[in-house]
């Protein structure tokens, strides 16, 4: 897991943003939203930096040297991602140098041509996280990292849920939760991973299958209503052709 930070341009300083994670040495995934803005689609603040190897926000400490801090080089937001629908709501971070892998600090498995996962349908429990607002009430972010488990909702009941919000559900999204209101994810939470465990002939491993995108208009943990991911798998080609098509000069 990734904390995304941007420089703030008037104070030059850097403040939390968003979940990142990282699929690659030189590679993080996160939500277009979270590095746009919505307004002038131009790549926010003057700056990006991903924190990797800890848990907390409030203490980035070096205390068992695996917190690493790498400024991002370049941003390649899906070319087709719309602000108004949150449709294709992806973007991939290029590190301006190869992160040092340790236990804190390991890319995430992700589907491709060559790896084949189970599909994504109705009552797969995936794991959330992120350093998103605890409460609908608090007003900042997480200190510490959250984890929460969801399951996969089926397309009509998410279509019934915000129907009255006039928000339609795209092709590329998929929605989690159990509609309870007490779980959920929340503002701080966007770009983050919905990882799914996987049986290979190796073990289990964990797939990114969503990226954390969007909540209700009515708040975080309504009941009867769920959050809203980028699903992942059909964003592969995209994603492989991508960092394929760069020079990795780092």
């Amino acid at each position: 897991m990734a904390a995304l930070h941007v420089e703030n341009e008037t104070e030059g300083v850097y403040a939390f943003k968003c979940g990142a994670t990282l699929v690659g040495e030189a590679w993080a995934l996160t939500a277009a939203h979270c590095v746009t803005d919505r307004n002038t689609h131009e790549l926010v603040g003057e700056t990006q930096l991903i924190i990797l190897g800890t848990n907390r926000l409030d203490e980035l400490v070096d205390d068992n040297q695996l917190l690493q801090e790498v400024v991002v080089q370049a941003v390649f937001v899906h070319p087709h991602y719309d602000p108004m629908t949150l449709d294709d709501d992806i973007a991939l971070l290029l590190l301006n140098h190869r992160v040092e892998l340790n236990e804190r600090v390991i890319p995430v498995c992700l589907p491709s041509t060559t790896n084949q996962v189970s599909p994504l349908v109705a009552g797969v429990n995936g794991k959330v996280m992120g350093w998103g607002k605890t409460t609908a009430a608090v007003n900042s972010a997480s200190n510490e990292l959250q984890e929460a488990t969801l399951p996969v909702v089926r397309k009509q009941d998410c279509d019934r849920a915000f129907e009255d919000d006039g928000f339609i559900i795209g092709r590329n999204m998929f929605c989690a939760g159990n509609g309870t209101g007490d779980v959920d994810v929340c503002n701080g939470d966007s770009g983050g991973p919905f990882v799914v465990a996987e049986r290979m002939a190796v073990g289990t491993r964990w797939f990114q299958r969503g990226v954390i995108s969007w909540g209700s208009p009515r708040g975080c943990g309504v009941e009867g209503l769920y959050s809203g991911f980028t699903h992942i798998d059909p964003y592969t080609t995209w994603i492989e052709e991508t960092i394929a098509s760069v020079t990795e000069d780092v």
